[in-house]
């Protein structure tokens, strides 16, 4: 949504049909919208226009097929940072802990969220990988790779634990979960 104007909420309704949906016609987004919150036909196409006039929808005929121009995910991040900025402070933890106070979550959830955490905390860690050019014996560049132990390239877990057990141990080091005694 980099550039375009923030979509009011009504609008929202609109891109959430047209989401789901794929690219529907503007009359099955408010008969859709007619069954969801009650809107007549009018209010439906006066949004569906906005949405356009906005840069959110491109409409097509024959048909006036309605297709978005905009990811969800897009719209998601950009809301949640509102969000973050304006009531917590800027703080992703203090969202996060208001969410889990809140809420029951399950067993299932609480997993999900783990695994969320734990797929981020990896991607952090492969996105910090610093490639300095090292000299070998013979006054050759070298750039350290992944399982060169003790170097800024190994992750942190991984360059303890290759330092004590060689490259022999990463493929055990890879496959294990993150937060195990490895992580050094």
């Amino acid at each position: 949504m980099a550039g375009e104007k923030k979509l009011q909420d009504s609008e929202l309704k609109v891109m959430n049909v047209i989401w789901r949906e794929g690219s529907p016609t503007a009359s099955r987004i408010a008969e859709v919208l007619r069954g969801e919150v009650g809107w007549n036909v009018n209010t439906t196409y006066t949004l569906i226009k906005r949405c356009i006039e906005k840069g959110a929808v491109k409409r097509t005929e024959p048909g006036f097929v309605c297709t978005a121009l905009i990811l969800r995910e897009e719209v998601q991040r950009a809301e949640t940072d509102r969000l973050i900025d304006k009531i917590f402070d800027g703080s992703a933890e203090g969202l996060f802990a208001s969410l889990l106070g809140r809420r029951k979550l399950s067993g299932e959830k609480i997993a999900s969220l783990r695994r969320m955490i734990d797929d981020a905390e990896r991607e952090e860690t492969n996105d910090c990988v610093v490639y300095e050019p090292h000299r070998r014996g013979d006054g050759a560049a070298h750039r350290p790779g992944p399982l060169d132990a003790g170097t800024a390239a190994a992750p942190p877990g991984l360059r303890g634990a290759l330092a004590a057990g060689g490259p022999a141990a990463a493929p055990a080091l890879l496959a294990a979960p993150a937060g195990d005694a490895a992580d050094g």
